[in-house]
């Protein structure tokens, strides 16, 4: 009976998360074109032919922000529930601090996000206030538990964040690659959290699934509306700060931080791959780091002659095969 609880209450958070997204895009769209918050196809990069409203990002926010309120009141109250094995994962108040914590963080990314779709503002101010962000979850006891060393692991967890978060700002460079890729990441999470029993992270992480999928209509494969450093920055945020708390869980749970590592990267390799190779590129060529290319993995097999859709289509199924034999061989 309570597995049957566990599962409609998934099912519930996700259909809830993803119409919220799917309802709420169009008027972000009609917002943005009203404001005139555009991305118009100024250089060689980009390849849209006419100008696409950003703030894409404020839809999904929202939505996820909703829905994690609405679990919430569901498992402080016992609200339409019933049975104590559902509530006892959800009564950790140092847990709901910490997510408290995280959508202000995440706020304040979002915010910065709309602050650069609007006027593009100097790399350095968006660095700042990706570290400060990454400096506030930290603040909260949201950091890997790796060696013991607390200096050490904090300033891990910082890199991890800071970069993670400009990793899926890189990957949005073609219709629905860094939506896709996130909404495949989350559902990854969610599959591992289930299979190591962390039934309040899978409840999390399937909502988070259903919050990025809903936007995928509106992005793939023609573009109504861009996520915008809005929506990518906000992504890439909220896939490494919830990396987080699912290595520490199979840490702990698998009792070796080498699996829980190994399972951490190939869930979250193509991001990595992608800025890792851009990054030696634009090195190589003396370019600096935060100016945009053609050199990312998606631009490199469009110019092997694959179409922009089916290049992200198969970065998307990449991350997912990837993703999955690392939970087989890990759990």
């Amino acid at each position: 009976m309570e597995g049957f609880v566990l599962h409609r209450i998934l099912v519930i958070l996700f259909l809830s998360a993803f119409l919220l997204t799917y309802l709420l895009t169009p008027l972000v769209r009609s917002l943005a074109t009203k404001l005139k918050i555009l991305d118009y196809p100024s250089n060689a990069r980009k390849i849209h032919t006419t100008p696409t409203p950003l703030l894409g990002g404020i839809a999904i926010f929202l939505s996820f922000l909703l829905c994690m309120s609405f679990l919430f009141l569901v498992l402080q109250r016992k609200l339409f529930m019933e049975g104590p094995m559902f509530f006892s994962f959800g009564n950790s108040t140092l847990f709901w601090i910490q997510m408290g914590v995280f959508m202000f963080a995440a706020l304040f990314i979002l915010l910065t996000g709309i602050l650069d779709d609007i006027k593009m503002i100097d790399f350095r101010i968006k660095l700042f206030s990706q570290a400060l962000a990454a400096a506030i979850v930290i603040s909260c006891g949201m950091y890997f538990k790796l060696t013991g060393n607390i200096i050490f692991d904090v300033l891990i967890s910082f890199a991890w964040i800071v970069v993670i978060t400009n990793s899926f700002n890189l990957l949005d460079n073609m219709n629905g690659l860094s939506t896709s890729i996130a909404s495949i990441t989350a559902l990854l999470f969610t599959l591992s959290a289930f299979m190591t029993q962390a039934y309040l992270l899978t409840l999390i992480f399937f909502m988070l699934f259903g919050a990025f999928l809903g936007f995928l209509p509106f992005n793939f494969p023609k573009a109504k509306i861009f996520l915008g450093d809005t929506g990518s920055l906000f992504l890439g945020f909220t896939v490494a700060s919830f990396s987080i708390l699912l290595f520490n869980h199979v840490s702990s749970h698998l009792h070796s931080f080498w699996l829980a590592t190994l399972l951490i990267l190939l869930l979250m390799s193509i991001p990595i791959l992608d800025t890792l190779c851009v990054t030696l590129i634009r090195t190589w060529n003396h370019k600096p780091i935060y100016i945009g290319d053609t050199n990312h993995l998606s631009h490199q097999l469009v110019k092997k002659g694959i179409s922009p859709t089916y290049a992200v289509l198969l970065l998307a199924s990449l991350t997912g095969v990837i993703g999955i034999t690392g939970i087989l061989f890990v759990t």
